[in-house]
């Protein structure tokens, strides 16, 4: 559980009162300066929600077609297209060793 401190809360209470100032500025006293700062955390904003919403696409592309992709290379026969773990890479002890893949030494394969 994360702990904030004191003067964390007061510095975030600070920013939300002055985002918040600039915000009614822009709103109902009409100021263009806060109009343009406005804009500005609007647009910031959006291009932070824009790429979070664009990476989970591709991320939900990216699981939805990893069978499709798996199927494709095991028809051709490509054996180099795989899931980037490789079998000595599994954290799993079956051979007794504690990481679960095989040690080489320099030189050997």
């Amino acid at each position: 559980m994360p702990q904030f401190s004191i003067r964390f809360f007061i510095f975030l209470i600070g920013v939300s009162a002055v985002v918040m100032y600039t915000l009614r500025a822009a709103v109902v006293t009409n100021h263009s300066w806060a109009k343009i700062v406005s804009l500005m955390m609007a647009t910031t904003i959006g291009c932070f929600l824009a790429y979070a919403f664009l990476f989970l696409v591709a991320n939900l592309f990216n699981v939805t077609t990893m069978p499709i992709r798996d199927a494709i290379a095991a028809a051709q026969g490509d054996a180099t297209w795989q899931d980037e773990r490789s079998p000595q890479d599994d954290p799993s002890p079956r051979d007794g060793l504690s990481g679960g893949g095989t040690i080489h030494q320099d030189g050997d394969s």
